[in-house]
């Protein structure tokens, strides 16, 4: 079994780092991990991006004196309950998948401000699929995954420079 280490983990200088985040064994695994996974802690240990919450912080991460916003998850609303919550789980395996399953950026780096910058861009798509589903002549709730399988609605938004 292999074990993916945090891409933004190291990407910076770990010695200066005490606590190191969870290691994800499921390297080929489709299933995310469990909500108790920590993404990141800080210089004491405390966990401050755990996978289930809808608050993550990458600060400890970042360059010093360049704070990172919080991924705010509650910022991503559906049309209703199972929506939103089937939304920012899309959302949050995507993020996890750029840290644990790619060797991002031209080194094999991924930098806290370039993911959050993905972040945002993936929030984007979410508010698509709401919108997406609010339409009258559609029958069904619309997902990111249902957005990003679209040509036709992929060629919309990179027109309109939304990507």
């Amino acid at each position: 079994m292999n074990i993916v280490t945090n891409v933004l983990y190291n990407s910076v200088d770990s010695s200066s780092l005490s606590y190191s985040p969870d290691a994800f064994t499921g390297d080929l695994d489709l299933t995310p991990p469990s909500d108790k996974f920590v993404l990141c802690k800080d210089g004491n240990g405390n966990a401050t991006a755990v996978y289930g919450n809808d608050l993550w912080c990458f600060t400890p991460y970042g360059l010093p004196g360049n704070p990172i916003p919080r991924f705010n998850f509650k910022s991503i609303c559906g049309l209703n309950e199972e929506h939103t919550v089937q939304l920012r789980k899309e959302v949050k395996w995507i993020i996890f998948c750029l840290i644990y399953k790619t060797g991002s950026g031209r080194i094999g780096r991924l930098s806290t401000s370039t993911l959050y910058e993905y972040f945002r861009v993936i929030r984007t798509i979410a508010g698509i699929a709401v919108k997406l589903s609010n339409n009258p002549f559609n029958k069904r709730l619309i997902y990111i995954s249902d957005v990003l399988e679209n040509k036709k609605i992929c060629k919309i938004m990179k027109a309109a420079k939304k990507i």
